[in-house]
């Protein structure tokens, strides 16, 4: 091809080519010597030899230099060549043309009219400015010397590296034109760059599915990319989806930019297959909400490379999962959330360390980093209670059966909401061995906080599990969380509420006996049996649900267990905060957390709340998820009289009919994902409105 060239200025400067003038100097010669002679008496006849010395040394005196003219430069990459075609003029015969390069002389030869050379470039694979230089000389040693600067581009470098490496294909010339990565890497390192092509030879020749192509797009440093093909060239992944090759590159970000350990390759590979199988492993989409009242709501993943590398060391201790796809899912919601409740979250469990145990920011750092054994503990501990619960033990959601949970929450929003809410743990739970104290606004409180507390919920599930299965299997047990249930609903009637009272039990407050603990303790079997059956004969949503949802005993059983035992966790409030998240843990029912500076990061109960709550009511009730078959049917009977978290959540303070007619303003739902860089937190960012009054 031919280039653009840069000309330098002759040595010699500009010719003085004056032919008339030396015409009549060589007349004027002539008559002189003719005169010369007739004086002497000679008359001369001067031959042709004379003539020309006579005239050879007159062109002596002719001190012009060489004209040197550039035609040409044409450039060769696939060879790494380049070749230059020159024009040398001059009044006599030129005597030698020499080009220099890199302190090398070359003697020019002419062909024709013109001098013509080849050249091989130094380290062609290189971009640079080659700069020449030509000198000519003339039989009377006048010289002339022009320079002559080539731009030998990247691409001419990116030619000849790809003709020596046996890839000379316009795929990769394709690769390069489209590619700023490759240009970038192939500028830094020519054998990283000869690792890409490998890979990307193996790989769809569509540029737009081919990996080595798509990695290029994520990948920002020559540190990035060489662990990056390595990946893919140690575990032989050459064709991968879009989805997995950004996780490949959020996990090279972990390693690289966080020092996180590399896996084994084998571990990398079968993360790898499953990913690409089955991307809901490698979900970091975020949970999009939002209501009708221009509220929204988006839940990030704040680290995608710290999650993906813990979602492959998940694996590398639970191999197994990789060979259930109905697993993914779960996996990456457990990962991704327990993830942000102990590093992202700014009044996670390291918050309460911090303010209730006293940690320095030492003792934190080597408890809450991801390889941390403390957090491992949690999470493994967390994942085998479920797991290995399945067909063994009672859990309320069917997360490890997708087709049956999609089944019953058809959403993914609200079957990722769910998950959200069963791996949630909070910063403080029951010590049921009644060995810690925690002393706040004069109650005492049999309860732990931070790490303590997260590993204490893990070991207390299957203790609490027992707790309320043997409650619920033995009459005395079924009883008492029964009364306390019923002693629940009708203290909010009582405390402002009657109408969302006479919504969900169908009886005006008063029509509903509540005895006191100690009377009903007193009441026979039947007395009990008659006061329940008369609970049962009224119509509100509490009796329809109890007929049509078997599971919404189990929530009676959680709750009113907690409720009528809420001594053991410091009275009402206590049951809420300590008592009630670890009993719907232990059933599987999904409680997500909300964690604030409150009482140094007292973790609250899911729930929905009301606005404004009585001064002698709490202003929010806990919620747990409805199967969408159980709310369309609440649907058809109720119409829109009642409302659900955007979860499918169904709550106390969601029956809206009664509430309205109790003067409640707005019924909503928060979620609080406070993040250290967050200063000041407006409850208006964080809530999404299920209703509000026009």
């Amino acid at each position: 091809m031919v280039s653009r060239v840069g000309i330098g200025k002759s040595h010699a400067g500009e010719r003085k080519d004056k032919p008339l003038k030396r015409y009549f100097s060589l007349v004027l010669i002539m008559l002189l010597i003719i005169a010369s002679g007739c004086l002497s008496g000679h008359h001369p006849n001067p031959t042709t030899s004379t003539i020309t010395q006579q005239a050879t040394e007159t062109r002596q005196r002719d001190t012009a230099p060489p004209e040197v003219i550039l035609e040409s430069v044409s450039k060769n990459p696939d060879n790494g060549s380049i070749t230059i075609k020159l024009a040398i003029r001059d009044d006599s015969t030129v005597k030698t043309a020499r080009l220099t390069y890199d302190n090398v002389n070359l003697t020019l030869n002419k062909t024709g009219e013109y001098y013509k050379t080849t050249l091989k470039l130094e380290n062609p694979d290189e971009a640079k400015e080659a700069w020449l230089k030509v000198t000519a000389t003339d039989e009377y040693n006048n010289t002339a010397q022009k320079t002559i600067r080539i731009e030998w581009s990247l691409r001419d470098a990116y030619v000849y590296f790809l003709n020596e490496n046996n890839l000379d294909d316009n795929f990769f010339l394709e690769f390069f034109n489209q590619s700023e990565g490759l240009r970038h890497m192939f500028d830094v390192s020519k054998n990283l760059t000869r690792e890409i092509l490998l890979v990307a030879n193996k790989s769809s020749k569509n540029l737009e599915d081919n990996i080595a192509f798509l990695a290029l797009n994520y990948t920002e440093t020559s540190r990035e990319a060489r662990l990056y093909f390595n990946i893919l060239s140690s575990t032989g992944t050459y064709n991968a989806k879009p989805e997995v090759v950004r996780a490949l590159y959020y996990y090279v970000k972990a390693v690289t930019g966080q020092d996180l350990p590399l896996h084994d390759y084998a571990i990398l590979k079968t993360f790898i297959n499953a990913s690409d199988e089955n991307p809901e492993l490698i979900d970091f989409q975020p949970i999009v909400l939002h209501d009708n009242y221009r509220h929204w709501i988006k839940i990030y993943w704040y680290n995608k490379p710290r999650d993906t590398w813990m979602i492959v060391e998940f694996i590398r201790r639970n191999p197994y999962v990789v060979e259930n796809e109905n697993l993914y899912l779960p996996v990456n919601m457990l990962i991704k959330e327990t993830a942000w409740n102990f590093f992202d979250n700014k009044f996670g469990p390291r918050y309460a360390d911090k303010h209730h145990n006293n940690l320095t920011e030492k003792q934190l750092d080597a408890i809450y980093n991801p390889e941390s054994e403390d957090v491992w503990y949690v999470i493994q501990k967390l994942w085998d209670y479920y797991y290995q619960g399945i067909n063994k033990r009672y859990q309320y959601i069917k997360w490890w059966d997708k087709e049956e949970f999609a089944k019953q929450y058809p959403d993914i929003t609200e079957r990722k909401l769910i998950l959200l809410g069963l791996w949630d743990v909070p910063n403080q739970v029951p010590d049921l061995s009644h060995t810690h104290k925690d002393e706040r606004n004069n109650d005492v409180y049999n309860v732990v906080w931070g790490m303590e507390a997260q590993r204490r919920l893990v070991d207390e599930l299957e203790e609490m599990y027992k707790i309320l299965d043997n409650a619920s299997k033995t009459n005395e047990g079924r009883w008492q969380y029964l009364l306390a249930w019923y002693q629940w609903i009708v203290d909010r009637g009582h405390n402002g509420l009657p109408n969302m009272h006479e919504q969900f039990v169908g009886a005006k407050v008063g029509e509903i006996k509540i005895a006191l603990r100690v009377q009903f303790e007193r009441w026979t079997e039947q007395q009990k049996e008659d006061w329940y059956n008369d609970i049962m004969n009224h119509n509100g949503v509490d009796q329809f649900l109890t007929k049509i949802f078997p599971d919404y005993e189990k929530v009676k059983a959680a709750y009113g267990y907690v409720r009528y035992n809420g001594g053991d966790f410091g009275g009402e409030i206590g049951t809420y905060y300590y008592g009630l998240n670890l009993a719907f843990k232990a059933y599987g029912i999904p409680t997500r957390i909300n964690s604030l500076a409150i009482n140094k990061g007292r973790s609250a109960y899911s729930s929905i709340y009301i606005y404004k709550a009585p001064l002698s009511t709490i202003g929010g009730e806990f919620i747990f998820p409805l199967p969408k078959n159980i709310r369309d049917l609440l649907k058809q009977k109720y119409g829109d009289g009642i409302v659900f978290s955007p979860e499918g959540g169904f709550s106390m303070y969601g029956l809206k009919d009664g509430l309205e007619k109790d003067g409640m303003l707005e019924i909503g739902t928060c979620f609080y994902r406070i993040t250290k860089d967050v200063k000041v937190i407006d409850p208006e960012k964080h809530k999404i409105v299920l209703w509000k009054k026009s």
